[in-house]
């Protein structure tokens, strides 16, 4: 009988110590979900962050075309101030660096018109 009640402390122990390991087992996965949906979070962050990013990044590059076509018209008409000053255009050429700087500016306030022209100009060339 001392051998069965041998072998009887030892299953004992041995249950005991897998019902620890499965309890360990249980906890850390446990932090593993919790770890993993923390990640998932970060990352719906990140993702949200890039397309912050990618919408800064294009309103900044339309920005500096701006800043470009006003400095393009800003010398266009300093241009044609310092020679309309020197006297050296004559009156088509006069009426032409105005004409240019209209044009500018309507293009500018009216941006799309460049694509609706072209549009227009290949619908009337069909039927022709």
């Amino acid at each position: 009988m001392e051998q069965f009640e041998l072998v009887t402390l030892e299953l004992k122990a041995v249950r005991e110590h897998s019902s620890r390991q499965q309890r360990l087992v249980s906890e850390t996965n446990m932090e593993l979900e919790a770890v993993k949906g923390q990640l998932a979070e970060a990352l719906e962050q990140i993702e949200a962050m890039k397309e912050v990013d990618h919408q800064l990044n294009q309103k900044f590059v339309e920005k500096v075309e701006e800043l470009k076509e006003a400095d393009d018209k800003a010398k266009m008409s300093l241009l044609f101030l310092k020679r309309q000053a020197s006297g050296s255009l004559g009156a088509n050429q006069t009426r032409l660096i105005s004409y240019q700087v209209s044009e500018f500016s309507f293009l500018q306030h009216y941006p799309g018109i460049i694509e609706i022209l072209s549009d227009q100009k290949g619908t009337m060339g069909r039927f022709c």
